[in-house]
């Protein structure tokens, strides 16, 4: 028979039809390969000891004896069935079988509202009460990111020293002269933005707290560029990580966010973004000095230089006292 893409054989009596068009015994256990045991309801239904979840997934009735699963009354997202003192996490996964969590083991609970969620047992030591995704209890002095508090529990009705902030569970309130970073830790207002460090990024809010510091669109809340107590001075170009640069920097300097580019013109007359999509550089298209020729080594140099400079012929032009032959622009 045909049915959706596949032409199979009509499947007998003691198996179902699975949605890749083959016959499985009704007998066929669960494993972590859900393709397998994947079957409309009308299939699965062909079986009378097996269940279907909201993903798909038709498996042998947890807490059977006929399926040996007697005991086990809770299946993950695969099928495999699992007893409710089990101290790993259980993966629903589809968030439409999540109230099987607290309905079949009253004594567990989801660890995250959204999707790809895991049936926990909760936090049983009062010193460390918050439910995180990864599994791990925490103390609600705990100074770092808590993500998606259970969904039994909420974060203020824990911790009376906590708030939620999106998925995250964090500390009420940073001391003054700190911001809360995306990660919900208080970070220093004068720490110094560095390549790499990601760890600066904060909402426009949580930035705001800093008045010696500049959000950009990535999210990075930098030190102020071009500003003397931040030491940046002269420097007035950030990159994505609010790291400062002189217009005259040989480096290019990252922007990455499209949304920043007009920053790289409008900082730096001398320079120019080397694409239109994203994660562009901001480059020196000339020195801003127009008595110094910008060589091909992406250097300056004054127009006095006794050596010759590899460079373009509109380059060596802005220099009355020099020549251009054959790449390179010598003095007269």
């Amino acid at each position: 028979i045909l049915e959706g893409s596949y032409c199979h054989l009509e499947c007998g009596t003691g198996t179902f039809t699975s949605i890749h068009g083959i016959c499985r015994s009704c007998t066929y256990p669960a494993t972590a390969n859900t393709e397998n045991l994947k079957a409309t309801a009308t299939h699965c239904a062909s079986c009378p000891n097996r269940t279907r979840n909201n993903w798909g997934a038709c498996y042998p009735t947890c807490d059977s004896e006929e399926n040996g699963t007697k005991g086990k009354p809770l299946a993950n997202v695969f099928g495999i069935c699992y007893s409710c003192e089990e101290n790993a996490g259980i993966w629903m996964y589809d968030t439409r079988d999540y109230h099987l969590c607290k309905e079949i083991c009253p004594n567990r609970v989801m660890d995250r509202p959204g999707g790809d969620g895991y049936c926990r047992k909760p936090c049983t030591d009062p010193e460390k009460p918050l439910l995180a995704t990864d599994g791990k209890c925490y103390p609600c002095d705990y100074d770092g990111i808590i993500y998606n508090v259970a969904l039994t529990d909420t974060c203020e009705n824990l911790c009376s020293n906590r708030k939620k902030s999106g998925n995250l569970c964090v500390l009420k309130d940073c001391e003054v002269g700190t911001f809360r970073n995306e990660t919900g830790t208080c970070t220093s207002c004068d720490k110094v933005a560095s390549d790499g460090d990601s760890r600066n990024k904060a909402t426009a809010a949580n930035c705001s707290a800093c008045a010696n510091r500049t959000r950009n669109s990535w999210g990075a809340c930098y030190p102020t560029c071009d500003n003397e107590a931040n030491g940046t001075k002269g420097k007035p170009l950030p990159n994505v990580f609010g790291v400062c640069y002189d217009c005259d920097s040989t480096a290019g300097v990252w922007m990455y966010d499209t949304r920043d580019y007009h920053l790289c013109k409008e900082l730096c007359p001398n320079r120019k973004m080397d694409r239109t999509g994203g994660d562009g550089y901001c480059i020196r298209e000339y020195c801003s000095d127009n008595n110094k020729i910008l060589g091909k080594d992406n250097n300056c140099y004054p127009c006095n230089t006794a050596i010759s400079v590899e460079t373009t012929e509109e380059y060596c032009q802005k220099c009355m006292n020099r020549e251009y032959r054959n790449g390179r622009c010598y003095p007269k």
